[in-house]
């Protein structure tokens, strides 16, 4: 029972946290004594075996094939490596697959636990063992270790470097090889959103506001590489690049990408009009778009809105006149107010911009207010955390 005593230490090294044994003794003793049953088989001779983690054991069935992306079956199930804990295969495959079992399967275990318990912040110590082996497959297994580092990334407030995950996601989703029923389930595993905006393609966990000019920039060379290697790259991923080519300083290829766009939906244009008027922003433009974007934000979808009302709270509150600045000052509190919803780390970068603003207008004890609600309703968030830093 050498294999069941490493078991039992298992929760003890869970990616460097420290947890209680006994919230998986019973299923350990469990999955250890399934494991002395599948050693030695009986009734059987020279079929396949294996034990899954969920403590069903599978006699006389027939491997068809394995890789670093999992096991199938003859009868054409399959399982991912986290999904299983032994198993026994034709004698020449058999060092194979225990070597592929010992790589892979406690560490996506581990990930997928992770990922179920909704705690991000540890979540890049599981991932990376895992990307060299993945880093470009396209499989179910792959799409698990993009959404780790997807949620990791903005754990650590890392918009920008979130992006390249969220590429790779769209890239397997596009593939077809994975079933949309099979990937949503983990796309949504300890986050209950939808994955994206059906009117925009737009991915609920993260919005296309980036808040970090510099890490937008250090980001931009390794993510406009993985974009341009991409096969016919979605529309979607085209957009999501060309909101960051802006905020990074490229504003030239931000428009090649835009106009590279064939026959966007209507909340696709939508999209393009925002990126647009955020180009013309920072570079100080005319009031033409701002005044389009402030008309037809009624109709966008609720995600879209918490963008253009980021987009249009920061035009304003740049300008000199106090009533436009309190116009601006309102747009960006009908974030939190309206819509955190479906846009919490947008919700708490409105408050932090306001509360600045009433600081530079004079207003502290305003400001006071809204960056103590910054820090009681959105305490993990980017902005809370920068205000908290020393």
């Amino acid at each position: 029972m050498k294999l069941s005593r490493g078991l039992l230490q298992l929760p003890r090294q869970w990616c460097g946290q420290r947890f209680l044994v006994s919230h998986l003794s019973v299923q350990v003793f469990w999955m250890a004594f399934a494991l002395t049953l599948v050693t030695k088989p009986s009734g059987v001779s020279g079929a396949d075996h294996l034990v899954l983690r969920n403590l069903q054991l599978l006699d006389n069935v027939e491997v068809l094939g394995f890789d670093e992306d999992g096991i199938k079956l003859q009868d054409g199930r399959q399982w991912t490596w986290d999904q299983i804990v032994s198993g026994k295969v034709s004698d020449d495959q058999q060092q194979e697959f225990n070597d592929l079992l010992s790589k892979l399967s406690l560490p996506l275990y581990r990930l997928d636990w992770r990922l179920r318990l909704g705690n991000d912040s540890d979540l890049l110590t599981c991932v990376d063992p895992l990307l060299e082996t993945y880093g470009n497959r396209i499989s179910l297994a792959a799409a698990k270790v993009w959404y780790g580092e997807l949620r990791g990334r903005l754990a650590q407030g890392q918009r920008a470097a979130a992006l390249i995950p969220l590429l790779k996601i769209d890239r397997i989703i596009r593939s077809g090889t994975v079933s949309s029923a099979t990937l949503q389930d983990v796309l949504s595993s300890g986050d209950n959103r939808n994955w994206s905006d059906p009117t925009t393609g737009i991915c609920m966990q993260l919005l296309p506001v980036w808040f970090d000019q510099a890490e937008a920039e250090e980001h931009w060379k390794a993510t406009f590489e993985t974009y341009s290697a991409l096969q016919a790259p979605s529309k979607t991923a085209t957009l999501y690049v060309s909101s960051l080519a802006v905020a990074a300083g490229q504003n030239s290829t931000s428009l090649e990408l835009l106009q590279a766009i064939d026959s966007p939906s209507q909340g696709q244009q939508q999209w393009v009009d925002l990126i647009r008027f955020e180009m013309e922003r920072l570079e100080n433009g005319t009031q033409n778009r701002e005044a389009q974007v402030a008309g037809s934000i009624h109709q966008y979808s609720r995600p879209l809105q918490a963008i253009a009302y980021y987009a249009l709270g920061c035009s304003r509150i740049e300008k000199t006149q106090e009533t436009t600045i309190q116009k601006g000052q309102l747009d960006l509190l009908k974030i939190p107010a309206e819509l955190d919803d479906v846009a919490e780390e947008v919700a708490s970068a409105a408050l932090s911009r306001v509360a600045s603003s009433l600081e530079s207008t004079n207003h502290p004890r305003e400001a006071g207010i809204l960056w103590n609600e910054l820090n009681s309703r959105y305490p993990a968030s980017w902005h809370s955390q920068q205000r908290r830093a020393p």
